[in-house]
């Protein structure tokens, strides 16, 4: 793989990197101030288009990572709804390569064969620091939009809470800062004329992204599998015991009658209401949660084939539902997007065939999702 820098089409290499983002993030319930968050961030070399992202609390894993790819890869038209942003974010599909830098996360083993079995390369490089965020800070600069980030953060400060912080620094919830991130890139990050390039990286990734260019997984419910943490949990008449948890599910019942005690299972710690179990066939089916299953639904037996569709990969997979407390800050926060439009060397209005073919693409995935993907939350 050549270097980073050398690049010269969309997804030919993406960096992931991490930072701080610069804002306080506070209990929904209690309003207490918990700490500032990181986000894991991935970005197009060539046309600095931000990928995905996924922000967390805790600092940076294989599972930041792995997540962050997973929003990179799906599309992202569903995401965008369920936060309420109104603008068009068309990154979506494999890349060729991932640059990280070899001190981004412990356990990385995991993560490049996940990525080989995709199809991607990983390039490790040696850290530019001894911090996080250099990258970003380079690609990208120290906002996204408006959204200020903490970047070259030192090892001896990732576990911190940041706690103490002036006044200056806006108070949200993650669920909050989430929708306005994904805003802030969407509809102003993208649009604006990149101080490297002259122009808008939306309008590169218009210019230069080709149908041919689009690669989707071949198996989208494994290679989600295969990015997310596993453990063996003990089955007992009562349920699968796991996570200090009792899962159930009837599909996992023969498993209980032909004697078997012990099942591999995938998780997702954002949302542990539900796992995936390994049957013996190699095919998963979702178990809930013992004290939210109710027998009468039909899918909880439903056995998720290794070819079904994943389109939809969000970075907290948090159900957006309406809270007591009203949003004034992020309302706030949020400023006229899209101030300085994109130089108009691609119509806007009329996309090329190309384009409509990798939109329809990953819109296809999308829409299969909504029928058939195992990590939409039961009361969609």
């Amino acid at each position: 793989m050549r270097k980073r820098s050398e690049a010269t089409r969309p997804l030919e290499a993406i960096q992931i990197d991490h930072a701080k983002v610069d804002v306080m993030i506070v209990d929904e319930a209690t309003g207490r101030e918990i700490g500032r968050p990181w986000i894991t961030l991935g970005v197009d070399a060539f046309t600095r288009m931000a990928t995905g992202f996924h922000l967390s609390l805790a600092p940076p894993t294989r599972l930041s990572a792995s997540l962050c790819l997973l929003h990179s890869v799906c599309d992202k038209t569903l995401w965008l709804e369920q936060r309420g942003v109104d603008f068009s974010w068309p990154v979506a599909g494999l890349p060729e390569a991932i640059h990280l830098d070899s001190n981004s996360f412990f356990g990385r083993r995991a993560f490049v064969r996940a990525c080989r079995e995709a199809g991607i390369e990983t390039v490790w490089s040696e850290p530019a620091g001894a911090g996080f965020g250099a990258h970003i800070e380079e690609l990208v600069g120290n906002r996204l939009g408006h959204a200020p980030l903490i970047a070259n953060v030192e090892p001896m400060e990732r576990g911190e809470r940041d706690l103490y912080v002036g006044s200056h620094v806006q108070r949200l919830t993650l669920r909050e800062l989430e929708s306005w991130i994904g805003g802030e890139i969407a509809g102003v990050y993208h649009c604006r004329k990149h101080r490297d390039l002259g122009r808008a990286p939306f309008t590169l990734w218009r210019k230069h992204m080709r149908s041919d260019l689009l690669r989707m997984p071949l198996d989208c419910v494994n290679f989600r599998m295969s990015l997310l943490p596993d453990d063996e949990g003990l089955l007992d008449e009562d349920g699968l015991h796991l996570l200090g948890r009792l899962y159930w599910s009837r599909a996992i019942a023969d498993d209980l009658a032909a004697g078997r005690r012990r099942l591999e299972a995938r998780y997702d710690p954002r949302d542990l209401s539900r796992i995936f179990v390994r049957r013996p066939s190699g095919r998963f089916v979702k178990a809930r949660e013992r004290r939210m299953f109710e027998p009468s639904r039909e899918e909880d037996a439903h056995l998720i084939e290794p070819q079904g569709a994943l389109a939809v990969a969000t970075t907290s997979d948090l159900r957006i539902v309406e809270t007591s407390r009203e949003s004034t800050i992020a309302q706030s926060l949020m400023s006229p997007l899209c101030e300085e439009p994109p130089l108009r060397d691609v119509g806007f209005s009329e996309p090329s065939d190309a384009q409509l073919f990798v939109a329809g693409g990953a819109a296809l995935c999308a829409r299969k999702c909504v029928s058939a993907c195992p990590f939409l939350f039961a009361d969609r």
